[in-house]
């Protein structure tokens, strides 16, 4: 190695690295009551500072794990605050950091700035935008406050209120290029790298992802948008993967449980420090080159698979996902729904279908005549006006066998949803 080599890799290593996670309310937790009042690893409090009437969020850098205590300072009593060693405002936070430091042995310091119920508007943009005032104040206080500092990703939790907009990837693809400038101006975080907008994919709820899709009418726009554009720009703007797994705060209501947000950023900080040390984090999807094809009235599936094997299982081990019906795959095509007659794993206990040959597909048997253009889908479709989560909004039962866990719960990697075409 030469010696400016040398010096460039020595640099790097000694740098502070820190993760923004911004977004709506998702992004900061909305149940009061927190999952655990201890935090591994020697984990320290953000302080956050909490406007009732806008929703808005903007919490101070604080370093996961090994730092100085940071009093929680919530900036109205309006908000029925705990004060407990983790509030849900610092599970998925503080989660995200604890899986970078499993993976990779380097500490995170970590900011928030989220705004609820807000889709992607002019507020986001440079230069007067207050929501991009408030997440650039964020940065530029990182960046001040360490000699060698460096961003290496930012965490999204946004989109339910952007369901209905179909341009969604032009405003994902904008947002993640001006954070990037943003960034590499304020810190040392290198001119010419990616800073990737890792987003943790929406969960359905009835406001957000009801309704039928075909395979010319998408009900959530928006939803299916945030898959395309993931799986267009998988390097800029990656999914950390679904939400349908964990346990809503109530039916209808588009906000997970303090305990699934700790599950959530334990996803999303795993996926990051993958980022961080190989360049590169698939969650559990159909691969990017030729997904899907099909034989008869058989169509085979070859997934990225984070840890192989598949499991097709809607009750493994403490999460329970009721099955929707043939484990949340579905098809459509021009005439309407079509039938689905079976799917099958092409590794298992079972005799892999003829159609199979590699242990990373999914067989999904259809009867009858396809009409025009057709599409599979899973965990895409729910009842309008139903609840999200694990047995009632759109999902399904395929996971990977990952041994993450938080506590005592797995953390699997589950499928994404997703609707592609069948040649």
């Amino acid at each position: 190695m030469s010696a400016a080599a040398l010096l460039a890799a020595l640099f790097l290593a000694g740098q502070t690295l820190g993760v923004m996670v911004i977004g709506q309310s998702t992004a900061f937790g909305m149940d009061t009551t927190a999952a655990s009042t201890t935090q591994s690893k020697g984990n320290t409090k953000v302080s956050g500072r909490y406007t009732a009437n806008t929703g808005r969020l903007q919490e101070k850098w604080g370093q996961y794990p090994f730092s100085s205590y940071l009093v929680d300072s919530p900036g109205s009593t309006a908000w029925p605050w705990v004060d407990l060693t983790e509030t849900t405002t610092e599970g998925p936070a503080w989660h995200i950091a604890d899986k970078f430091y499993d993976a990779t042995g380097r500490s995170l310091w970590i900011g928030e700035s989220a705004v609820s119920g807000t889709p992607y508007n002019p507020w986001h943009k440079k230069p007067d935008g207050y929501i991009w005032r408030d997440t650039t104040q964020a940065i530029e206080a990182f960046g001040s406050r360490q000699r060698s500092e460096r961003i290496v990703a930012v965490a999204l939790f946004h989109g339910e209120a952007d369901y209905s907009n179909a341009a969604y990837c032009t405003s994902l693809v904008e947002w993640q290029a001006n954070l990037q400038t943003k960034i590499q101006a304020s810190t040392e975080s290198p001119v010419g790298t990616t800073i990737p907008l890792v987003q943790a994919q929406v969960g359905s709820t009835p406001l957000y992802c009801g309704g039928i899709s075909t395979a010319t009418t998408v009900y959530c726009a928006g939803f299916k948008a945030q898959y395309d554009c993931a799986r267009a720009n998988p390097t800029t703007l990656p999914i950390s993967g679904p939400a349908y797994q964990f346990t809503y705060v109530a039916a209808g209501n588009p906000h997970i449980n303090a305990a699934g947000n700790q599950l959530r950023g334990a996803k999303m900080g795993a996926a990051i420090a993958s980022i961080y040390t190989t360049g590169v984090w698939q969650p559990l999807w159909p691969r990017l080159t030729s997904p899907v094809a099909r034989s008869g009235q058989k169509v085979k599936i070859t997934f990225n698979v984070p840890t192989p094997p598949l499991v097709l299982n809607c009750s493994s081990d403490q999460v329970n996902i009721t099955d929707p019906g043939n484990y949340g795959f579905t098809m459509y095509d021009q005439a309407g729904a079509v039938t689905v007659t079976g799917v099958q794993l092409c590794t298992g206990a079972a005799t892999p279908d003829a159609y199979c040959d590699s242990a990373d597909q999914v067989i999904v048997t259809y009867s009858g005549t396809l009409t025009g253009q057709a599409v599979v889908q899973y965990a895409w479709i729910c009842g309008y006006l139903v609840g999200a989560g694990p047995v009632t909004g759109a999902r399904g039962c395929l996971r990977d066998s990952s041994l993450d866990v938080v506590g005592a719960t797995p953390n699997y990697n589950w499928g994404t949803p997703f609707q592609e075409n069948v040649p």
